[in-house]
């Protein structure tokens, strides 16, 4: 039998959750200083993959009700991919020259995906910044808590800075993490067909690549954001001391 968790956890004292879900938002996470101080999100994102690089890789689970999709511009395998492998779950990939990629394509291939898909559920995901710490399994029942047909990751950073979709997102939120990140969104496949559909449509008012037409058109079909950090964690701009991270022998 697969592994349903890494028996790595990851603790939100602010709100006293635990994610399974992190993403680094490796752009603006990327010019810390890597590895070892623990107090940033890049240092504790670093922690993360060491951890999980060092474990075998579990057996895959021969069905898997929620399907996770991803793109990426390179040939090894992605954090997010290792992270599945260790949990018996398993990503369906797309690839794309480097030099051929944008962001705004991905729209494109996720709606894609989704239509011809025959999963019931999906979680879109990044791929070099982001890591699992539960299997497929786990991530559907924890996503079937919320009792929505679709929910969009949260993030503290108003990034790309959208100031009247911003003050929105603010008035909603419940938690520290107000405002909606593309990088992790999970749902019912009919409901994210919806708001990939109209993410395309945006993009040309929005000229924020995906992340701002996400953002938009989440808010405007009533999509919740994960702000308290139940499912998803961006690790963009955590507070000294706000994140723990737990491993288990």
């Amino acid at each position: 039998m697969p592994s349903s968790d890494l028996r790595i956890s990851v603790l939100n004292r602010s709100h006293e959750t635990t994610p399974v879900h992190i993403h680094c938002s490796g752009m603006r996470c990327k010019d810390q200083r890597p590895g070892g101080d623990q107090r940033s999100g890049r240092g504790l994102f670093d922690a993360l993959l060491a951890s999980i690089e060092g474990r075998t890789a579990a057996t895959t689970a021969a069905k898997q009700e929620l399907e996770v999709v991803t793109c990426k511009t390179y040939k090894k395998s992605s954090p997010l991919e290792l992270s599945l492998a260790m949990v018996g779950s398993r990503a369906v990939v797309y690839q794309h020259p480097h030099e051929l990629w944008h962001n705004r394509l991905k729209l494109s291939i996720y709606l894609d995906h989704c239509r011809r898909s025959r999963a019931s559920f999906l979680l879109l995901s990044d791929s070099w910044d982001a890591v699992v710490l539960a299997s497929a399994e786990v991530m559907l029942r924890r996503f079937l808590h919320f009792e929505v047909d679709a929910l969009l990751s949260g993030e503290r950073v108003n990034h790309p800075r959208l100031d009247d979709v911003a003050s929105e997102e603010q008035a909603l939120a419940k938690g520290s993490y107000p405002y909606g990140n593309s990088g992790g969104v999970i749902g019912r496949r009919e409901k994210l067909i919806e708001i990939l559909r109209l993410s395309r449509e945006l993009l040309p008012e929005r000229r924020h690549s995906d992340q701002g037409s996400v953002r938009v058109a989440c808010l405007e079909l009533g999509v919740p954001r994960d702000t308290r950090c139940e499912f998803f964690q961006n690790l963009a701009s955590v507070n000294p001391g706000e994140i723990e991270l737990r491993a288990e022998s």
